[in-house]
């Protein structure tokens, strides 16, 4: 875990990883010990380096995209791997 006023030394795509699994930004954000905000920021600069969109707002709650969807296997896949 880290402090909730600096960064933990995660990529992005360990980040996005954790908000994959859990499904909510809240849920990522407790996990890592951050505020949710911290990590909608951390994913939408991996949504920029990727070009594709990661996150969608239904019903108020911030969801995966159908995008998030085929890039968390895929890195999933790939960490089973190593």
């Amino acid at each position: 875990m880290f402090d909730k006023t600096r960064k933990a030394a995660l990529s992005d795509r360990e980040v996005f990883a954790v908000f994959f699994r859990s499904e909510s930004l809240a849920k990522a954000a407790d996990t890592l010990g951050t505020y949710p905000s911290t990590i909608s920021r951390t994913i939408r600069a991996l949504e920029v380096q990727l070009k594709i969109k990661l996150m969608e707002k239904i019903d108020g709650r911030v969801l995966p995209t159908q995008e998030a969807m085929i890039y968390g296997k895929f890195i999933e896949k790939k960490d089973r791997r190593n």
